[in-house]
């Protein structure tokens, strides 16, 4: 068995804490169309699984050789997921553009992952057919998508209210179960353990920033586990990371935040009589067509305002009026 990998090279940069790894073949598959006909073992995908902690651990080590660092000591304290890895994809493009044709026309490449800085969440990168060297077509996968791969041969799965109505729209068209929960990685896990006290077999669930969770291997999020389980499901399934992509149609997502000037307005804005009352006429007027969360922020001085839909052009006017009637408020604090 082998298991190819592309390392990213921005590691001595800090850039990518826990290493950007492409998976660009699996059990010595060199093509989709073989791997439908010989799907991955179980001691084969727990190989696939170990090879790539053993990756994490290697860089792991490297880190804390380093740690007299300020910069990696900063980096640790907080820093770890800004700008890299699964929160930040264009590193990973930026780093297959620079190996050319020997990644991007590579008939056994499946795609790539990246992991954020302490490897909790997972996020990939397909190539669509007919990329080169100048114009790759690159396409993200997030934790909706993975969710979808997770969800396979079960019961059903727990995601936040920020999962995206693709996803659950499919998950109901295949007979499975979706139970929502408040957004975090930790009220996943805790709806699931509820599910399980029920003596109902839930044992998975996530969130859409790729945040997975599967309760046999730990209460907490495994990126890289996840990240060779997401790998193993496609060579299973005969695909690249981009057919898996196009297979999971998602409503369009607008994300905007609006920075306020202190803390009190922050978390006073959403409740004036006059904000409330227009974010409830934007809903109205949208009612079964977009689809809204708007709430301060936990850890900026900022508000944020989600919108989805499956019109793009709905979910931006939404989402424009949103940001517009906050900021007049804010303006006004």
């Amino acid at each position: 068995m082998k298991l190819q990998k592309v390392l990213c090279p921005e590691w001595d940069h800090l850039l990518a804490a826990t290493i950007i790894t492409a998976i660009t073949a699996i059990a010595s598959l060199s093509t989709p169309a073989q791997a439908q006909a010989t799907p991955p073992t179980d001691p084969q995908i727990v190989e696939i699984v170990e090879a790539a902690n053993k990756i994490d651990i290697g860089y792991a080590k490297i880190a804390l050789k380093k740690s007299e660092d300020k910069q990696v000591r900063g980096f640790a304290q907080g820093m770890i997921n800004d700008h890299c890895g699964a929160t930040h994809l264009d590193g990973v493009k930026s780093f297959m553009l620079s190996k050319g044709a020997s990644i991007l026309q590579d008939r056994a490449l499946i795609g790539a992952v990246a992991n954020d800085g302490d490897a909790d969440r997972v996020m990939a990168v397909g190539v669509r057919p007919g990329s080169d060297t100048e114009m790759a077509d690159f396409v993200d996968l997030t934790g909706n998508h993975e969710m979808w791969a997770l969800a396979k041969d079960q019961l059903g799965i727990v995601g936040t209210e920020y999962t995206n109505s693709g996803l659950t729209q499919r998950l109901e068209k295949a007979g499975i179960g979706f139970e929502p929960c408040p957004n975090g990685d930790r009220y996943v896990t805790q709806r699931l353990e509820e599910l399980q006290a029920q003596r109902l077999d839930w044992r998975r669930g996530g969130e859409f920033t790729g945040h997975l969770i599967d309760t046999d291997w730990g209460p907490s999020g495994d990126g890289v586990r996840a990240a060779a389980l997401y790998a193993a499901h496609a060579v299973a399934e005969g695909k690249t990371f981009a057919d898996l992509h196009e297979e999971l149609p998602l409503w369009h997502e607008e994300m905007r935040k609006l920075p306020v000037a202190s803390k009190a307005v922050r978390d006073t804005l959403l409740q004036q009589p006059e904000v409330s009352d227009r974010l409830g006429e934007i809903a109205a007027a949208f009612q079964g067509t977009c689809r809204q969360i708007v709430r301060a922020s936990g850890t900026e001085l900022a508000v944020r305002a989600w919108v989805e839909s499956s019109n793009p052009a709905a979910a931006q006017h939404a989402s424009r009026l949103i940001m517009n009637t906050l900021l007049r408020a804010s303006r006004a604090a």
